[in-house]
């Protein structure tokens, strides 16, 4: 009689330890979904225009780039 009590207690504790984590875990359910909620866009906004054209234009001109330079040029090092 005493080893069913004791296996009864036991599997009460048990039983209060997983309602224990259970609840951990959902509360880590409910702010995962809180963080991965959408968040508010900003209407409006614009970025600044450079005069160098466009990301293709860019591209385009290759390693001489907008200053009409042929090439990378190191013309001396300092050793």
């Amino acid at each position: 009689m005493e080893s069913m009590q004791q296996n009864a207690m036991q599997f009460q504790q048990m039983q209060q330890a997983q309602n224990e984590r259970m609840e951990a875990l959902q509360q880590m359910m409910i702010q995962s979904q809180a963080s991965q909620a959408e968040r508010p866009t900003v209407a409006g906004v614009k970025t600044a225009v450079g005069q160098s054209g466009t990301p293709m234009q860019i591209a385009r001109r290759g390693v001489s780039g907008s200053f009409g330079r042929k090439g990378m040029r190191i013309q001396a090092l300092n050793v």
